[in-house]
C-alpha cells in the first residue's frame, strides 16, 4: 500500500516537494506480470525540472503457498533520484521498472522483507500534439512486473526487460 507519492521540483530558492498522491492506494504487483500495466497515479503539476520521486509504503503483503504474510519494507520509503522535465501543456510519463523476483527476501527467522528493486524511467515524449493550453502538465506512473528476487526486480518496459538492484541504493 502506497500512502503518499511526492516529486521534488527544483526551482532554485523556491524548490519544493509536490504531492502527487496523498491517500492510501493499494495495488497487486502480480497484476503486472506478463506485460500488463497499472496506472499508479496521474496528477497535474507545475512545469519544470524535477529531481526525484519518493513513495511512502505503509503495508506490503506476500502470498506464499496460499497463505498471506506481512512483508517488512525496511525504510518504509522508495526513493527514485532521476531528473526529468515536465513541459507546460504536455504529459510526462514516468515508468517504474520493478523486478519483483529480486525484491523479496526471506530472513533466517522465516519473515519476509521487501527491498524493492525498481528504477524510474522517463521515456521520450511522443511528438508534441496541438493541445488545449493548460496551467500545468500531467504526470503518470506505470510499470510492468516480471519477477521479484531479493533486492533485484525485473520489469518489462516498452517491450524490453529491465533488471535493477535497489539494495540500499538511491534510485
Amino acid at each position: 500500500q502506497v500512502a503518499r507519492i511526492e516529486a521534488h521540483l527544483a526551482a532554485g530558492p523556491d524548490s519544493r516537494w509536490v504531492t502527487i498522491v496523498d491517500e492510501p492506494k493499494s495495488f497487486d504487483l502480480m497484476d503486472l506480470v506478463g506485460g500488463k500495466e497499472v496506472s499508479l497515479a496521474s496528477q497535474e503539476v507545475s512545469a519544470g525540472t524535477y529531481t526525484q520521486v519518493r513513495m511512502d509504503i505503509t503495508r506490503a503483503t506476500v502470498i506464499v503457498g496460499g497463505n498471506e504474510y506481512d512483508a517488512l519494507v525496511p525504510s518504509g520509503k522508495l526513493k527514485f533520484v532521476r531528473p526529468f522535465n515536465v513541459q507546460e501543456d504536455g504529459t510526462t510519463l514516468l515508468l517504474l521498472d520493478f523486478d519483483g523476483q529480486k525484491s523479496l527476501n526471506v530472513t533466517g527467522k522465516g519473515r519476509y522483507m521487501l527491498k524493492p528493486v525498481v528504477r524510474l524511467l522517463v521515456p521520450e515524449p511522443p511528438e508534441k500534439k496541438e493541445v488545449e493550453k493548460k496551467e500545468a502538465a500531467e504526470v503518470e506512473f506505470r510499470g510492468t512486473i516480471e519477477a521479484v528476487n531479493g533486492a533485484v526486480w525485473t520489469m518489462t518496459v516498452d517491450g524490453q526487460s529491465r533488471t535493477v538492484d535497489v539494495s540500499g541504493a538511491n534510485i
